[in-house]
């Protein structure tokens, strides 16, 4: 085995660190024709997994960069194993699929590929020529040459999946579909085990009729014990098989409910803001846990049933071997069965639907009601909310009540159905049996066999309703799929401009609804790279729409956004994201230590960075002096967590001066503050002051504000009024026309 190295160089430290930790990238990790990943450096302890992750990439030829790969890193995890390695490909647009194989049986066009064995630790295998393969060792952080030998692993097969945004709507519309489609080998398996459950099915019909007509009435009773036994290997056959289509079925339920979850989690982080925003909070999350209705439909006994209903023909064959026209029982009562399920989908859908808008609305007003009980406190209103709620709740338990009288109605109708074929086919078979045309136990197996034939079809009439919900479900879920992300999932080139920061609005107009008065209405100006802007405005006149609109969370409906004389909607979605830095006005930390939470807007920081950010902030001699915890439990610093809305030690004022941290740390040239002042006390009011000074002239500062102290910064100012700018300038002449207004 000969070290090699493909640029006359090595991968000094090709390792991703973990704990949730970020990584960046150094020089020297670039192969011939290919390009310069760079090293992953960060904090935590390197696998050998970890180490294939950028060589991997390298020699697919991915086209992201540093940052891509670092928000797909996991957080929280302790051991990067393959699962997590094929996770993090995944989120990068990667398919993979795995294989048993031996080192020399490997074909050129299968590499590149991610190799483990039990003997050495992992390898990316890159290439085969001749009797020599080319890989990079992760326990050297170099590329190797060995000789393919009768070595044992596993293969990971890495292919890029078949995401993009010109997929058209009929795909949207059949994503579901799509996703069926990956399960259809275990269809073949169910169909095929739920045959062979039907085919041991017939042995109790069979073994009635055997001690009918050979034990009794032949009177060879001894049979029984050899019949009995038989009858019980089908019974124990029966149960095994059973217990492995349940298996089955768990499986594809396990699976549907993972998958569908992080592609609507990945779908909504990635939907436009306006699309989020428009829909209630209720309503989204109940119509996305209505999915749960498709994965029960596996678990639960409606599936089995309708993987059974075609084989009710092997029932029905053998009725009409064993008792001739009475197979026509089981046949017309499927058709009556099946026309009565048709003429009850219709209204069964709308009873459903009822139910289910009662059931939102009642959870829409229980999240307006927990997210804004201070408020109703404040204004005496509790007696009022409880009214509310009184009032939806009988509305949802009214519905709810109609929906379970129409499932009853349906299961006593499906009884009657099974009732009836069973009354039928004694009536024509008794007849069969007195003029000798049949047995008395062919008659009690036929029985049996009518009312097995008819069970799929009586489990479906009285499931109709949950079948709606699971209609619903897959519809719900077809058209969140179906709308457009803000960006494709699957990483794109970046354009290789570097953006300076120059914005130019021209006759900017902008609606949050149809109907709505112009959040923005005409607004138009210029501004050069590096300048400080102040936005002022009395509340409504449409500053924070400006910031969000510059941001890229929303688009303009009339006129143009221009960065660089490059209008917005031409920006890929994550080159704008990581070109400006957006303050909101009310700051939101998650779950997480604060290295973490600052990390969000700059996976790639290092701790050195994390410093500068604070320190620019006024944060740092803060951040340094926390302490959470005692003994091995005990946090410091950077490390300390906080609660998912930035409780526990942290102040109002450092969470603010937090806030502005994240924003510097993205070192971006573009950077929007909206409101930073709220919250923010002395020492963080000065060392704002003392930031945007050092942002002069190298980054684009838009800030809303109404503070004396941040407009004299300003090197402009926009004033805005009702949507529409009515002046702009410097800022003696344009506070002038403001004196007595603001």
């Amino acid at each position: 085995m000969n070290e090699i190295s493909p640029n006359g160089g090595a991968i000094d430290e090709a390792a991703l660190k973990l704990s949730g930790s970020p990584f960046q990238l150094s020089p020297g990790n670039k192969r011939k024709g290919g390009s310069d990943m760079g090293a992953l450096v960060g904090v935590g302890e390197p696998t050998d997994l970890s180490a294939c992750l950028l060589p991997l990439l390298e020699v697919l030829g991915w086209r992201g960069d540093q940052h891509q790969v670092a928000e797909s890193l996991p957080h929280f995890v302790e051991n990067f194993d393959v699962t997590s390695f094929r996770n993090v490909m995944a989120s990068l647009g990667y398919e993979s699929q795995k294989a048993d194989v031996k080192l020399n049986a490997l074909s050129p066009d299968q590499l590149p590929c991610l190799f483990l064995s039990d003997k050495l630790d992992a390898q990316v295998l890159v290439s085969l020529n001749a009797d020599r393969v080319e890989a990079f060792d992760s326990a050297q952080g170099r590329y190797i040459e060995l000789s393919p030998d009768s070595r044992k692993g596993t293969a990971y097969f890495f292919d890029l999946a078949g995401r993009s945004e010109e997929a058209d709507d009929e795909d949207a519309v059949d994503w579901f579909k799509g996703l069926s489609d990956r399960f259809r080998s275990h269809v073949f398996e169910i169909l095929a085990i739920t045959f062979l459950i039907n085919l041991l099915a017939l042995a109790a019909p069979l073994f009635v009729m055997a001690v009918y007509d050979w034990a009794i009435a032949g009177g060879r009773v001894s049979i029984i014990v050899y019949l009995a036994v038989g009858a019980a290997i089908a019974v124990l056959c029966d149960l095994s098989l059973r217990s492995l289509r349940a298996g089955v079925f768990s499986f594809i339920g396990a699976r549907l409910d993972h998958i569908v979850g992080i592609e609507i989690f990945r779908k909504i982080v990635h939907l436009p803001a306006a699309f989020i925003e428009r829909a209630a909070v209720g309503a989204q999350v109940f119509r996305i846990k209505n999915f749960e209705t498709v994965r029960k439909f596996f678990t639960g006994p409606i599936a089995p049933a309708l993987f059974e209903l075609p084989f009710a023909l092997i029932f029905i064959g053998v009725i009409a071997a064993l008792g001739g026209s009475i197979a026509l029982v089981p046949i017309v009562m499927l058709v009556l069965a099946a026309g009565l399920g048709m003429a009850a989908l219709p209204l069964a859908d709308k009873i459903a639907g009822k139910a289910e808008e009662a059931e939102i609305q009642k959870q829409e007003l229980t999240i307006e009601t927990l997210g804004g009980m201070r408020a109703i406190k404040y204004c005496g209103a509790e007696a009022t909310w409880v009214r509310r709620y009184r009032q939806l709740s009988a509305r949802a338990a009214l519905r709810s009540f109609y929906m379970a009288q129409f499932s009853s109605l349906l299961e006593t109708l499906s009884h009657v159905v099974i009732v009836a074929a069973g009354f039928v086919t004694v009536a024509l078979g008794v007849s069969k049996v007195q003029s000798g045309d049949m047995t008395m136990g062919a008659l009690v197996a036929c029985l049996i066999l009518v009312w097995r034939a008819l069970q799929p079809l009586q489990t479906g009439l009285e499931s109709l309703t949950r079948l709606t919900h699971v209609d619903s479900g897959v519809n719900h879920l077809n058209s969140l799929m179906g709308a457009r992300p803000k960006e494709g999932l699957v990483p794109l080139a970046q354009s290789g401009k570097k953006i300076e920061g120059r914005i130019t609005f021209t006759n900017v107009s902008i609606r949050y609804e149809a109907d709505a008065t112009p959040a923005l209405d005409g607004a138009t100006f210029d501004i050069k790279s590096g300048k400080i802007v102040a936005i002022l405005g009395s509340n409504g006149a449409g500053k924070s729409t400006m910031l969000k609109l510059l941001a890229g969370m929303y688009h303009p409906d009339g006129g143009s956004i221009q960065i660089d004389g490059r209008d917005i909607r031409d920006i890929n979605a994550a080159e704008l994201r990581r070109s400006v830095a957006y303050v909101p006005q009310t700051p939101r930390f998650f779950y997480g230590t604060i290295a973490q939470n600052l990390r969000l807007s700059n996976p790639t920081a290092t701790e050195e960075d994390l410093r500068w950010a604070l320190r620019q902030a006024g944060a740092l001699e803060d951040i340094e002096a926390m302490e959470q915890g005692s003994g091995d439990w005990k946090r410091t610093g950077l490390e300390v967590r906080l609660g998912d809305r930035g409780a526990g030690q942290a102040s109002p004022g450092l969470i603010q001066r937090l806030n502005l941290a994240r924003g510097y740390l993205k070192r971006a040239p573009i950077v929007l503050l909206d409101e930073p002042g709220n919250g923010l006390d002395l020492k963080g009011d000065k060392a704002l002051i003392r930031a945007l000074a050092n942002l002069r002239g190298e980054t684009t500062v838009f800030i809303v504000t109404h503070r004396p102290s941040h407009l004299k910064m300003a090197d402009r100012i926009i004033w805005l009024e009702y949507g529409s700018v009515r002046s702009v300038g410097r800022p003696k002449v344009v506070m002038q026309k403001t004196r007595g207004m603001l």
